[in-house]
């Protein structure tokens, strides 16, 4: 894992909300779990995540 991965992963370890949406996704759709985390990687201090349906990816 990389060192930008690890500081997101800090980053939602550490914010309950973001760690309960995180821990679902691996249980139900890892890949989508994976597209998070490197969200959350290069936007560590954003509030507010949903999905984009039209651009399948998060904003």
């Amino acid at each position: 894992m990389t060192k930008k991965k690890l500081q997101g992963l800090n980053v939602i370890n550490s914010h309950s909300g973001k760690k309960k949406v995180y821990d679902t996704y691996m249980k139900t759709n890892p890949e989508m779990a994976d597209m998070y985390l490197d969200f959350v990687s290069k936007h560590t201090g954003v509030q507010y995540i949903r999905w984009d349906k039209n651009k399948n990816r998060f904003i």
